[in-house]
């Protein structure tokens, strides 16, 4: 009996025993996930500066007897410096006055750093930057052989520095292809309108500066979260600091904290620590950085995404791209020898109205309420960095078919198909002409004179 008792009572201790070592290791493997998640956490909530995040896809078969035969593609700049000293410099002159929290003083050195960084690369692609295009370009010549017949390739973009870096990387992804045979267009921006439409209507620079954003943006700067959130930051970084500066102060660290992980192969080639940068993040918690996120976001949906309406200048603005690629695949379809392709590289001004237009879901849903529009858009799945629309056009010989991509992945459209993600050209040719001539646009059009004359 005082046998059977002892035994009962060691395994009794070796039961907790155990028992103690399994929560111990749960604890610390919770406290990991958890680390490891604020780490990975320290540098989302980027919007549009964030950046290019391919996923490898597992694309649909074509139907039977279908192959590609001409692309046309259009893609935002790849990640980029500031385009011109800003957050980088002003919040360098405010930080060198030394009114800082050892927090400050940290931050301080990475500022410095990512200012002396810049300071000769403004308006130019980043390391990484060129990696997502290579990247871009690269799969696209292994992911549709048949396109590439050596009939040609058309390439256009704005006049801007970084979109013909884009294009240099892309090619260089691309690979081997006759010179001859590229032949690169960079129309004055001003005569662009498939890639600078927004530049050249009047009435859509007015729309920007008007009362319907600047109402939106003004129950966000006003509201007491935001005011909250800015003095909670500024209070981590500066000993003290004049309240009506808080948001401004808050943006330029905020725009430091965007920018950082578009650049950290030039910071690592300079052999700087990069827990100098992460130290950035410290600035701002979690819900801090979601609020800021949520309100530059507001800014980009109203401006550039499907804000109160659909159909609104914002997004009509973009027509004369929409026709490009349909005159671009009906040329392909008359003029088989034609080209191989279109590539067209241009910026975020481009791509969010172009996906709107389209009726891609996730750039399609309106919002009278600027407190609810996160519910089903966000920057920086639609034109995030080397953000791209591609249209690729399938034959087999005697029927066309299309599927379109965004950001590399097979979307819907808003048409009938029973070969999802590949519909019939026709559907697709007759929907998005309907939807051009809803705006006042046929054949006979000329699309710069419908951007100078359009009205909000």
């Amino acid at each position: 009996m005082e046998n059977k008792c002892s035994i009962n009572i060691d395994a009794a201790f070796l039961y907790l025993y155990i028992m103690n070592i399994l929560k111990f290791f749960i604890a610390v493997n919770i406290s990991c996930l958890l680390c490891c998640g604020n780490i990975h956490a320290q540098y989302n909530y980027a919007g549009t500066k964030s950046p290019y995040n391919f996923q490898p896809q597992n694309y649909t078969s074509a139907p039977s007897g279908y192959k590609p035969v001409f692309i046309e593609y259009t893609g935002r700049h790849a990640s980029r410096f500031f385009t011109k000293p800003g957050a980088d410099m002003d919040l360098l002159k405010i930080m060198e006055q030394k009114n800082l929290t050892p927090l400050g003083k940290k931050i301080l050195i990475a500022v410095k750093k990512i200012y002396a960084v810049q300071k000769n690369e403004y308006g130019n692609i980043t390391l990484s930057g060129k990696d997502e295009l290579r990247g871009i370009g690269e799969r696209m010549r292994e992911n549709y052989p048949s396109v590439w017949q050596g009939r040609g390739v058309d390439v256009v973009w704005t006049n801007e520095l970084r979109t013909h870096q884009s294009e240099a990387a892309f090619m260089q992804g691309f690979g081997k292809y006759d010179s001859s045979k590229i032949h690169i267009a960079s129309p004055p921006d001003s005569l662009n309108d498939a890639l600078r439409f927004w530049n050249i209507s009047s009435a859509y620079k007015k729309y920007k500066k008007g009362s319907l954003i600047k109402s939106k943006m003004d129950s966000l700067l006003q509201n007491p979260r935001t005011i909250q959130v800015s003095k909670n930051i500024c209070s981590r970084v500066f000993k003290s600091f004049d309240t009506a500066n808080a948001w401004e102060l808050t943006q330029n660290l905020y725009d430091l904290y965007c920018i950082y992980p578009l650049m950290k192969k030039e910071i690592a080639a300079k052999g700087w620590s990069g827990s100098d940068f992460t130290i950035l993040a410290k600035a701002f918690t979690t819900k801090d950085l979601q609020w800021l996120d949520f309100v530059n976001m507001a800014e980009d949906f109203y401006e550039k995404g499907p804000g109160e309406n659909i159909n609104g200048i914002q997004i009509k603005i973009a027509a004369p791209l929409l026709a490009d690629f349909l005159n671009s695949i009906d040329t392909a379809i008359q003029q088989p020898s034609s080209l191989d392709a279109k590539l067209n590289f241009t910026h975020a001004e481009a791509i969010s109205p172009f996906a709107t237009i389209m009726e891609i879901p996730q750039a399609s849903h309106t919002s009278t309420s600027v407190f609810d529009y996160a519910k089903n858009w966000h920057a920086e799945k639609i034109m995030q960095m080397a953000s791209n629309i591609q249209w690729i056009l399938y034959s087999n010989g005697n029927a066309y078919l299309v599927k379109v991509l965004h950001n590399e992945q097979e979307v819907h459209l808003p048409i009938s198909t029973t070969t999802f993600p590949y519909y019939k050209w026709k559907d697709v040719k007759d929907f998005y002409t309907k939807k051009l001539q809803s705006f006042g646009i046929d054949e006979h059009t000329d699309l710069h004179e419908y951007l100078l004359k359009l009205r909000n």
